[in-house]
């Protein structure tokens, strides 16, 4: 808390627990994990949060996470029973991202029972990579997907970005842009 500037920036990825949180007023927040460099090889979800992030004043906040597909679902940022939230008039930009071949579902960013809310100008994006459905039907890759309640919301008249981008499905299934399910 306070004007200072919180920077978390590693090499694979960042886990926030239910019950984590980190503000800042009037200084800057930033999570930033596996963006630099040849995407690795492990299968993980980059920034997984499960806590807070606020700011206030002049206070921004960035996410940037990167996500390395494998066997096992995984998405470039997660937000699960989490908030980003901006009261003050410093943006807020959430960038996610896949790169590689999933064997199975690819998203970019996904949001369960979470939100994202700025005053300030805001910007959220996810890009999934090539990925696959089980079954015909199904979502094979989505760029942002919001389910369960999640809400992302400009509440200061500012300029509010929302882009996703879909993938690749060399085999049966879909891919979305942007997908909500029960949210706003």
């Amino acid at each position: 808390t306070g004007t200072g500037k919180a920077k978390f920036k590693v090499t694979r990825n960042i886990l926030m627990t239910t019950g984590a949180g980190v503000s800042a007023v009037d200084g800057k927040i930033t999570l930033d994990a596996h963006t630099v460099g040849a995407a690795l090889a492990e299968n993980f979800t980059a920034v997984e949060i499960h806590g807070s992030l606020s700011s206030s004043g002049t206070g921004e906040i960035s996410v940037t996470g990167r996500g390395a597909p494998g066997a096992v679902e995984t998405t470039g940022i997660l937000l699960q029973d989490a908030s980003i939230t901006g009261t003050g008039t410093g943006s807020i930009v959430v960038n996610a991202s896949m790169e590689g071949i999933s064997a199975t579902r690819s998203i970019g960013l996904h949001l369960v029972n979470s939100s994202i809310v700025a005053a300030g100008e805001l910007s959220v994006s996810g890009a999934a990579c090539e990925g696959v459905a089980a079954t015909p039907g199904e979502i094979a890759t989505l760029g942002v997907m919001l389910e369960q309640a999640s809400l992302v919301e400009g509440t200061g008249g500012k300029p509010m970005n929302i882009i996703g981008i879909g993938a690749l499905v060399p085999g049966i299934g879909s891919s979305f842009g942007t997908w909500m399910k029960g949210s706003t």
